[in-house]
């Protein structure tokens, strides 16, 4: 897809953004613009497993990957948010959905923020302004090349395509 909105709170709570998010918070949200979104899966036996997940916005570029199971209707995908803006009291880690399509569990990869935290306190103890630059974001994301993602869904979706479905609307011609 390419054009519409996000809500900025959510692509900001995604990003685990603290900073950002309490500016939303507070002042009120907005909407960002979607640059583009592609989800792209192989389907074998029932399981659909990613090549390419994008969401990417004017402010943040969120990459995924993983698994959905179609027999047993659950999914475990792995959200990985690049903000493209600076910002403090950010600790962005990956975030993991799985669990049943009816009820899936969002958790956050813990590594990332114990290791901030844990910057964050040692640099507290020399200096209590210092306990901040571990969590200031530096907005390393940038933007991805929407028209070749596009075109690259496009490309495979037309591949997929079997002679049957590309000519159903008119009867095959047979010489002879």
């Amino acid at each position: 897809m390419s054009g519409g909105e996000l809500s900025n709170l959510l692509v900001e709570l995604v990003g685990l953004d603290g900073g950002e998010a309490i500016k939303f918070l507070l002042g009120g949200d907005r909407n960002t613009p979607i640059r583009c979104g592609v989800g792209s899966f192989k389907v074998l036996n029932g399981i659909a497993t990613s090549e390419s997940i994008v969401l990417d916005t004017d402010d943040t570029n969120i990459a995924g990957a993983g698994t959905v199971n179609l027999r047993d209707e659950t999914l475990d995908v792995t959200l990985r948010p690049q903000p493209k803006d600076k910002s403090i009291l950010a600790v962005r880690s990956p975030i993991r959905l799985h669990g049943p399509f009816a009820d899936p569990d969002v958790s956050v990869k813990k590594g990332p923020i114990v290791a901030r935290a844990g910057a964050s306190i040692l640099l507290g103890l020399v200096n209590p302004l210092a306990a901040l630059i571990p969590l200031i974001e530096t907005g390393p994301g940038k933007d991805s090349d929407c028209t070749a993602l596009l075109a690259s869904v496009d490309k495979a979706y037309r591949a997929a395509e079997t002679p049957r479905s590309r000519g159903s609307a008119t009867p095959s011609r047979r010489a002879g």
